[in-house]
């Protein structure tokens, strides 16, 4: 297609499917190729579990699921201010008093939209020092909890806490996604795009640099080398080796592939998820989806 002072442009079949649904879709794997599936609309939320073909409802009622974990053999879910096991509709700790919008793999620690709380004796003790929005909770294969916060990344090894905030070099705007790696983490802002802690301190990675957008809501990485990053302008790809030459210094930039599948639905967890050879991330007019090997 000619464009009048713009050059050329193709068209191309986009390799994604789009499966339009009601606002805030969320998707959670449960192991293998299932997983649990939420939704919301205009009469309320549901909650459905899907493996081997089988659809079974885990939850429905009038408020919203969108943040959700999977602790053993049962469901954790962030209905409003309050923490939900699926199985018995019972509250983990209480209510929070803030919007849920994290929980960690164990169910001890919850991210809300007014800081970051810990389950101490079935009651929520609120942890100073990390402010809200706390979107993102990540464990690293060494047991380090990762966190996101409204003040920077937070990273809690035992006991000792350590952060990085604009001080260090990090965003001043919240950190949406973490994706613990090797030796340190990336981190998705809002805004101020990608930063890489590790033993070499912070770097940052903008548009300046090769990122499609400032924004990663979501960071999945999949089995073929590449993290895909949900924000505002749609689902972008990069391969992680160039993210790791980045950090180390060895390039001056990454490319990375934007695919226009609309406008990203973040800011809780789960918001986007690898499934069966997928990733699945939600838009705000339903889930997209992406066959990485192809």
């Amino acid at each position: 297609v000619g464009l009048t002072g713009g050059g050329l442009a193709q068209v191309v079949d986009q390799p994604f499917e789009h499966f339009p649904s009601s606002r805030a879709p969320r998707m959670l794997p449960t192991g293998g190729s299932s997983f649990v599936s939420s939704t919301c609309g205009p009469s309320g939320g549901r909650v459905m579990r899907l493996a081997d073909g089988a659809d079974k409802e885990l939850w429905k009622g009038a408020d919203c699921v969108r943040a959700m974990q999977w602790v053993g053999d049962d469901l954790l879910m962030g209905v409003n201010d309050d923490v939900l096991w699926a199985s018995t509709q019972t509250s983990l700790g209480g209510a929070l008093g803030s919007q849920v919008l994290a929980i960690s793999d164990d169910g001890g620690w919850v991210g809300t939209t007014d800081g970051l709380f810990a389950l101490e004796q079935g009651h929520w003790r609120r942890e100073g020092g990390v402010l809200g929005p706390v979107a993102a909770l990540a464990r690293g294969e060494d047991g380090v909890l990762w966190v996101g916060s409204g003040n920077g990344l937070h990273r809690r090894d035992g006991a000792t806490w350590t952060r990085w905030g604009p001080e260090e070099g990090m965003a001043s705007t919240p950190i949406r996604a973490v994706w613990p790696h090797e030796d340190g983490a990336w981190a998705g802002s809002y805004g101020s795009g990608l930063f890489h802690v590790g033993p070499a301190g912070v770097t940052s990675l903008t548009t300046a640099n090769g990122l499609s957008e400032n924004i990663a809501s979501a960071i999945i990485a999949d089995d073929q080398g590449y993290l895909w990053m949900l924000g505002n302008r749609g689902v972008s790809r990069v391969a992680v080796s160039e993210l790791e030459s980045f950090a180390e210094g060895a390039l001056d930039g990454v490319r990375c592939r934007l695919f226009r599948a609309g406008e990203g639905d973040g800011g809780t967890q789960p918001a986007g998820a690898l499934v069966d050879g997928h990733v699945f991330m939600p838009t705000v007019d339903g889930m997209v989806a992406f066959d990485v090997a192809s």
